[in-house]
């Protein structure tokens, strides 16, 4: 996978990770054959302390934050990297969560002049995916299996399910390693105590994981971050810490009984950790070993890719929403589609002629390749409204759409990929539909723009007696003209097709025919 096509190469650029425990910073070298890394940098941060106890980002913690970062810039300006186009930084749970999440990043920006993106869990999920590439395409029994990829940050849990290769579900749960420290810390209580309380509540979520996951006999397990890699260190001592190792389940346990019966100063001591990692050493370690035990794995396989990782595969393709990003989108919808019982005969029809007019219109709605696969999203789930009922089935797909876990998508993509498959049928937008109304401007034309687009192609699929590569476009000045050489009889999609077609008119400022030629 490669898009690096017009991209001025080589380039220096840095990514920068804000997370509950550390601020780290790659630097990289962008070439034509791939990315070299440069130099890495890593400092403690009390964020996850801040926000996983009190709810919000300290003004000493925040301080320590600009430091660290203006640190940052003066390497970064050793490198010659001095334009915020070269530098991409993004602040995962502790931030996102944090009451003055936007107070943070603005003072940041005040501060440093660094533009920081507050991700969520379909973000970090994404980049998780863009930095596995390398160990998926070297290593053929990850891509030959299923495979549930696993990373226990400081706030959250992220799973990702991989199929052959292929993304199948990917979900963020609200346990962390910070987070489950903070839920104990106050309870006076021995090692071993610690570690029950542990275990009753990583079983709550670790459980719901089982009933969603399942159990399938050639399951494997990756874990990724540094407290993975910690327990792959100590337990093979002759792994080079590049490729993917493994860790016997029961040997896990015991490094979790040894290093929760040792003080946060004896691990920084012993193993040249940070003040920060030794905290969330143990509870981070005792997630993943119940997350094995619970699915049967008695052997854990360890990744060293990183979400800097991603951050640089994402930089060096261009952004995010790449053709084969778009596939494992698009392959995680079925999945999706398959679920609620879509008829997919229908779905590719409309996905089809959706996609052709999105292209046709593109001089007008001027919208990236991002905003293209949403309305694919949209195009292939507008009808899976059906498995509750046919009535009001559009208001069903929204629902059903805004509730589900489809792979790549933020927030705010799926509630517009929800509004525009709410709007294949019946009513326009109005100013009583609250999450159409709780949109800012531009992105209520975005809607306006992708939902006409679906309503014409609904449209011409009426009565299901057509192929989509049978239709060509032709443009005029004020008109879309659809032709089919046809025998049959089209009367019924003329009349749906005019009378769907208004709001794509309003929009766009052409009319809509369909004619058999």
């Amino acid at each position: 996978m490669n898009d690096f096509e017009g991209k001025n190469l080589p380039e220096t650029r840095a990514v920068i990770d804000i997370g509950s425990t550390s601020i780290r910073m790659v630097i990289a070298e962008i070439k034509i054959d791939g990315i070299r890394q440069i130099e890495t940098l890593s400092k403690d941060t009390n964020l996850g302390r801040d926000t996983f106890k009190k709810g919000m980002i300290s003004i000493e913690t925040a301080e320590s934050c600009v430091s660290v970062l203006r640190g940052f810039k003066r390497v970064l300006a050793e490198y010659g990297i001095d334009s915020p186009e070269r530098i991409k930084a993004v602040a995962t749970s502790a931030v996102r969560e944090a009451r003055n999440s936007e107070t943070f990043v603005d003072r940041i920006y005040m501060a440093v002049g660094i533009k920081v993106d507050v991700i969520d869990g379909a973000d970090v999920n994404r980049l998780t995916f863009f930095g596995l590439q390398k160990s998926f395409s070297e290593e053929p029994f990850l891509s030959n299996n299923k495979v549930l990829v696993v990373e226990v940050g400081g706030g959250s849990l992220e799973l990702i399910g991989m199929d052959s290769g292929r993304v199948s579900f990917s979900q963020t749960y609200r346990l962390g390693a910070f987070r489950l420290r903070e839920r104990v810390e106050n309870i006076s209580a021995g090692p071993e105590e610690t570690l029950e309380m542990y275990e009753a509540e990583i079983l709550k979520t670790v459980r719901q994981i089982h009933e969603y996951v399942g159990r399938a006999s050639n399951q494997k397990l990756l874990a990724l971050g540094g407290d993975a890699r910690f327990a792959a260190s100590m337990l093979n001592k002759n792994w080079d810490g590049e490729s993917i190792s493994s860790v016997n389940l029961s040997r896990l346990n015991k490094l979790v009984e040894s290093v929760i019966n040792q003080s946060e100063e004896s691990l920084v001591q012993k193993y040249n950790m940070s003040f920060a990692d030794a905290e969330t050493l143990a509870p981070a370690l005792k997630i993943l070993a119940c997350l094995a035990g619970e699915l049967h794995i008695r052997s854990i396989l360890v990744g060293t890719s990183t979400l800097r990782d991603g951050l640089l595969y994402e930089l060096a393709n261009g952004g995010a929403w790449t053709r084969s990003f778009m596939e494992q989108v698009e392959y995680s919808v079925r999945r999706v589609g398959e679920k609620y019982g879509y008829t997919r005969e229908h779905a590719d029809f409309v996905k089809d002629i959706s996609l052709r007019l999105f292209k046709e219109m593109k001089f007008e709605h001027k919208l990236s390749r991002h905003y293209e696969g949403i309305l694919v999203v949209a195009s292939l789930l507008h009808d899976i409204g059906k498995y509750i009922s046919n009535r009001s089935h559009h208001k069903h797909s929204q629902y059903l759409i805004e509730n589900s876990d489809i792979f790549g998508l933020s927030d705010r993509d799926t509630s517009i990929a929800a509004l525009v498959a709410r709007y294949h049928r019946r009513s326009l937008p109005k100013a009583s539909h609250d999450k159409y109304v709780s949109l800012d401007k531009d992105t209520r034309l975005t809607v306006k723009k992708l939902g006409s687009i679906l309503r014409v192609a609904d449209a011409l699929d009426y009565s299901r007696q057509f192929k989509a590569e049978d239709i060509c476009i032709e443009r005029t000045d004020s008109e879309l003209l659809f032709k089919i050489s046809t025998n049959r009889d089209i009367a019924a999609e003329k009349v749906v097709v005019k009378e769907k077609s208004e709001w794509f008119e309003r929009v766009y400022g052409h009319k809509v025919k369909f004619v058999a030629c």
